[in-house]
């Protein structure tokens, strides 16, 4: 047994990992970083189908780990199988590159959605202006993006001022989405 995994932790904010469950939020994760998957957690009763996925996986060095019902549900891991993955450091998004600004999302349901978009479209930089989402590591948002958070660079701004501040001159094409539209 792999020495960290008594100290599990439901997810929280201030841990150094996050969960994603599923193989295409895995895969989705290990083509971008491998280095992000830590673990494979595996519920015992889980189908042969993804015991055989976790076997490739440890043909690629990957630990895999077979948890009780129980244990799953006291880390708050829904489905038969996840992966303890570490967080995407808060990168700078580049000043070379496409940005995508969203202004005060706060559904992370919605944020997972749009960088699943984001990334379909060859967008790998967001500025989020705003305060409504304060961790865009949490498992909604890796599960909704399909593991593509580890894909992208997001940048938090006070507001659109302090975005024109740092990327003066830059050209803004604008899109809002309100009730009566």
């Amino acid at each position: 047994m792999e020495p960290y995994i008594k100290e599990l932790k439901p997810y929280e904010k201030d841990l150094d990992y996050t969960y994603i469950t599923g193989i295409l939020n895995i895969n989705n994760v290990y083509k971008v970083n491998p280095d992000a998957v830590m673990c494979i957690l595996v519920v015992d009763s889980c189908n042969i189908k993804k015991l055989l996925y976790v076997q490739s996986m440890k043909c690629k060095g990957i630990s895999a780990i077979v948890i009780t019902q129980q244990r799953a549900a006291a880390l708050n891991i829904d489905g038969d199988i996840a992966a303890v993955i570490r967080k995407k450091d808060m990168t700078q998004i580049r000043d070379d590159t496409r940005h995508l600004i969203l202004d005060n999302i706060n559904q992370e349901s919605n944020m997972g959605g749009i960088i699943r978009t984001a990334v379909a479209s060859g967008i790998t930089d967001i500025a989020y202006i705003g305060n409504k989402i304060q961790d865009f590591d949490s498992v909604k948002i890796n599960n909704y993006s399909v593991g593509l958070r580890h894909s992208v660079n997001i940048e938090v701004f006070d507001n659109i001022s302090s975005y024109l501040e740092r990327f003066p001159g830059r050209r803004i094409y604008s899109f809002i989405l309100s009730e009566d539209s």
